[in-house]
């Protein structure tokens, strides 16, 4: 199901992403000190992103399932329990 850009972006900013913005995308990136953790983009404006895109930026980009995506967009999955998501998928070392 397609997702608003909006909603999109509130999820990636609960999630402890920050925003850098170019011409006609807003980059978003997750870093824990000098780790690159996970970085995807999203164009600018208003609108949805399609199923698959969408696809594409959940198991690629932020490395979720199905399932946790929906938690993570419905604004409910606190920046933990997308660490402890990544740090058993080995995206996320600790230090």
């Amino acid at each position: 199901m397609p997702v608003a850009k909006r909603k999109h972006r509130q999820a990636l900013k609960k999630a402890g992403f920050r925003k850098k913005t170019t011409k006609k995308h807003e980059k978003w990136v997750l870093r824990v000190g000098d780790q690159l953790i996970a970085e995807t983009q999203v164009s600018k404006g208003s609108g949805e992103i399609s199923d698959h895109l969408l696809q594409y930026i959940r198991r690629d980009q932020l490395h979720l399932e199905a399932g946790d995506y929906g938690y993570l967009v419905s604004c409910d999955m606190t920046q933990e329990e997308y660490f402890q998501i990544l740090r058993e998928k080995g995206q996320l070392l600790d230090n």
